[in-house]
């Protein structure tokens, strides 16, 4: 990685990486505005571009979308992907890009970072396209410069992912004696996960740190609230909700100059066994599912600890327990990939405490209960109990988190920028 460095500092002129998302749908006005996606492997292809893998062939592409701007001059283009996700090679055409003459109006083909000179008033179209053949995933390309960009595939940067690290910075010490350091601001992500952070400042000529603080740094104690120390590019676990704090240093002291980074999400949720624990809804603690996830049987075990939909009569009637005490047992197959998943319910009951008792029966057709999980530390629970005339739906959280970031680690991602 070092020697990538070296040669980045050398062979790429201006690289700008900031955060992105898919699209916003509606148009935005910026002069750093970041592009996102992802290839699931059915795309068209067309001859690869100039400086693609040797012997690629064809390679799929993206339309990444169209853009203006509103003064000329030199604008920056980057992959915002390449250390972490999908590699691409970029092109900007002027006009609408036609795969049946891929060359016509094309201004520049960019492979990492570059500049290109561009003129305000003209329709642009950026194309991404793989740099080499490979596995579907997500891609982020970024573009900046003098004027505004318009664009309705595209968004702002936010606060925390841009900076500069002057000269006349403050310092603190971080375990190797004072450096300087700039405090970005606040990143809050709405989705619990191991989200991507990359810094690729280093193609600007600043080879940056980026650490990570849950809350507040505190400059007199750098090691206090330490999430994560990131060189170059890294995935991190982000719990949603919570506020952290970014705060970027220079990788060779002394050095000065912007701070540029991105981060992608988690990829799409899917059921693993890092799902495996206790489930409840806080506003009903005292009831909840213990939940068992079999990955290589594809299959989801509940056991759903509640309590009857009436009183009972006599509620001092039960010698063990409490007469109202219910549980149910439910047993789904799920499909990999898939973040939800339905399950039959069981009823099992008339049996005696500890004891074998051929009296126990176990109704098997007792209604289905819908899993379906937004990440790795939420969920839906949707039931259908027709015997109990019960029909409703529940918020599910974890009772301990113990088992988040082993759930995160197992996902696909990672996946295209959000917000």
């Amino acid at each position: 990685m070092r020697y990538r460095k070296a040669m980045n500092r050398y062979t790429i002129m201006m690289c700008l990486l900031l955060l992105a998302r898919g699209g916003t749908g509606g148009s935005v006005l910026a002069d750093d505005v970041t592009f996102s996606g992802a290839f699931a492997g059915d795309e068209p292809t067309v001859a690869a571009l100039p400086g693609a893998c040797v012997d690629s062939g064809a390679l799929a592409w993206q339309s990444a979308g169209a853009f203006t701007v509103t003064a000329a001059g030199d604008y920056a283009l980057a992959d915002a992907g390449e250390l972490l996700a999908v590699d691409v090679q970029m092109a900007i055409h002027e006009g609408e890009f036609s795969p049946a003459a891929p060359a016509a109006g094309r201004l520049v083909v960019i492979d990492g970072g570059g500049t290109v000179r561009l003129q305000g008033g003209p329709s642009y179209e950026l194309v991404v396209q793989r740099q080499c053949a490979g596995d579907p995933g997500a891609w982020a390309v970024t573009l900046s410069g003098p004027g505004a960009i318009g664009s309705d595939a595209a968004f702002p940067a936010p606060p925390w992912s841009v900076g500069t690290l002057g000269g006349n910075a403050p310092q603190a010490d971080f375990g190797d004696g004072d450096e300087r350091y700039r405090n970005l601001g606040v990143l809050q992500v709405a989705r619990s996960g191991n989200w991507a952070l990359a810094d690729v400042s280093l193609y600007t000529g600043l080879d940056a740190e980026v650490r990570l603080y849950a809350d507040a740094f505190n400059p007199a104690d750098a090691a206090r609230n330490l999430v994560a120390t990131l060189d170059d590019a890294g995935r991190v676990f982000l719990q949603a909700g919570t506020d952290y704090r970014v705060v970027a240093t220079a990788f060779h002291p002394g050095d000065t100059g912007d701070v540029r980074l991105t981060l992608l999400s988690p990829g799409d949720m899917a059921i693993n066994a890092g799902l495996s624990g206790a489930w409840y809804e806080p506003a009903t603690a005292g009831q909840g599912l213990l939940l068992e996830v079999y990955p290589e049987q594809g299959l989801v075990f509940v056991a759903w600890f509640t309590f009857d939909v009436t009183a009972p009569f006599d509620p001092d009637e039960a010698t063990l327990g409490d007469a109202s005490q219910r549980w149910v047992t439910a047993l789904g197959a799920f499909a990999a990939g898939a973040a939800s998943v339905e399950l039959a319910v069981s009823n099992t009951g008339r049996g005696r405490f500890d004891m074998r008792d051929p009296g126990q029966v176990q109704d098997d057709d007792y209604g289905s209960l819908t899993l379906t999980f937004h990440d790795c530390a939420s969920a839906t629970l949707d039931y259908d109990l027709p015997p109990a005339q019960a029909v409703g739906s529940i918020p599910l959280s974890r009772v301990v988190n113990d088992n988040v970031s082993l759930c995160a680690e197992q996902l696909p991602g990672p996946g295209p920028v959000v917000d």
